[in-house]
């Protein structure tokens, strides 16, 4: 299992609790944010891993600031130049008013940012709230992948159709519509994918419990005891400690933490050796 942990780059108390993942080799894919001002000392200390584990770049389209000098005509920013939200842009491409060429240009100017800092290009490529799967997007990333060359993957929503039915019935109906909301996106994706001969996961697994009473534990569990996870399945999760910097652009602090403790915690490792799940690269 690709078990990989978003958003390196949020803030340095997200960045320290990856990299203590890291350290204790709990993790195999890390994923980057690149539009917020860089803890450069945290960067420093990823690139020790760059041979141990995937990196790759966690593409910033809502809320946060563009690199590039975006205008409010290429219905990607707002009249303050700061991206849509997620509602806004995903109206946006359903409706194709997004400018491809600066959509083109802040994607190239992230893949550049995210070089600069790692010091290698993208092992592979996401999307921060999964915009990498929304019309438009897909198409202009995939483009961009391909003259890449060096695109593991790009991440794309799967999982098997019984999961979905078992979830619903047994866990929790959130956590099989999370999915179900996913995957719908993810068909547009999986068309460019095979357009452009990109690759993704097996399965995308992973539900980040906003609102409602599962634990990360359940979660993992429920994944994990319903079908036979492989080797090139993906498992997103979103570790980190808390600073003012974390409350300032994310009111779900709690969950980082309780996403984190679980992976250290011994239960953890006790779940893999039962069902014979072992860390891997894609």
């Amino acid at each position: 299992m690709i078990l990989n942990a978003d958003d390196f780059g949020l803030s340095p108390s997200v960045n320290k609790g990856i990299l203590e993942l890291l350290e204790m080799k709990k993790i195999s894919s890390v994923s980057c944010m690149v539009t917020i001002r860089p803890d450069l000392e945290s960067y420093r200390h990823l690139r020790k891993y760059k041979n141990e584990v995937d990196i790759g770049l966690h593409l910033v389209l809502t809320d946060h600031t563009p690199i590039t000098d975006l205008q409010p005509l290429t219905n990607l920013v707002n009249s303050r130049g700061h991206f849509l939200s997620f509602k806004e842009l995903t109206l946006n491409t359903y409706t194709k008013k997004i400018s491809l060429d600066a959509l083109k240009k802040e994607i190239l100017a992230q893949v550049q940012s995210f070089t600069e800092l790692t010091g290698q290009p993208p092992d592979f490529i996401d999307g921060h709230q999964h915009i990498q799967q929304l019309p438009q997007i897909r198409t202009v990333l995939c483009e961009v992948a391909s003259q890449l060359q060096t695109i593991k993957y790009i991440r794309c929503a799967k999982v098997p159709f019984d999961f979905l039915v078992q979830a619903g019935i047994k866990t929790s109906s959130a956590l099989a519509l999370g999915n179900l909301a996913l995957m719908i996106p993810a068909l547009g994706l999986q068309t460019e994918l095979n357009k452009f001969q990109l690759k993704s996961p097996r399965y995308l697994l992973g539900y980040y419990n906003h609102h409602g009473p599962l634990t990360f534990e359940t979660i993992f569990k429920s994944y994990t005891t319903r079908f036979k996870i492989e080797k090139r399945d993906l498992f997103f999760f979103h570790p980190g400690y808390v600073d003012a910097e974390l409350k300032r652009l994310d009111s779900s602090t709690d969950l980082r933490v309780e996403n984190l403790n679980f992976i250290k915690s011994r239960e953890f490792e006790r779940i893999c050796q039962n069902h014979n799940i072992e860390l891997s690269r894609f």
